[in-house]
């Protein structure tokens, strides 16, 4: 083989040599990519676990049910999670705007909920749009306990608000 026949090899197994390299290179990139979307996936599901354990609605209160009185109709804030939920706001809306119908400090965990009497201003609500209360879809903010503040909206759907200042 002649010096410039080895040169042409040398310089063709260089430049195989860079673009197996580049090849990997490309692949790793990807590899590193689809493993970042998977842990942030799961770093999401693991910060939505409580929160999506949260929900607020109008309902009646089971332990009536057989009582002979008229059922009362309360917000029932549920917290199906292991630990309690804070500064928590629910609320309608309206045509006239917002409506606040509950506030608690804290939510403990509970099967059943925890209940508070309706204001009248629901009732006014519900009266100008002729539906009952308790069809009446309820919003509620909370803080879970790691501090991140959420939001389900009416409608059902979860937002996280970001982190609150200890």
């Amino acid at each position: 083989m002649t010096d410039h026949q080895v040169a042409l090899l040398e310089a063709w197994s260089t430049f195989a040599a860079m673009i197996f390299a580049a090849t990997a290179a490309i692949l790793a990139y990807r590899a590193y990519l689809k493993e970042s979307r998977i842990e942030k996936r799961l770093r999401d599901s693991d910060e939505r676990a409580q929160a999506s354990l949260v929900a607020a609605w109008i309902g009646t209160n089971p332990a009536q049910a057989g009582s002979g009185r008229a059922k009362q109709q309360f917000v029932i804030i549920r917290n199906a999670s292991e630990v309690p939920v804070n500064d928590v706001t629910c609320w309608i809306e309206a045509e006239q705007g917002i409506v606040s119908v509950a506030d608690r400090p804290v939510v403990p965990p509970s099967e059943i909920g925890v209940f508070s009497a309706i204001t009248m201003a629901v009732h006014e609500v519900a009266g100008k749009s002729d539906r009952r209360a308790s069809d009446l879809p309820v919003g509620i903010e909370f803080t879970d306990a790691s501090g991140t503040r959420w939001r389900r909206n009416p409608d059902g759907r979860l937002y996280h608000l970001g982190e609150t200042l200890p």
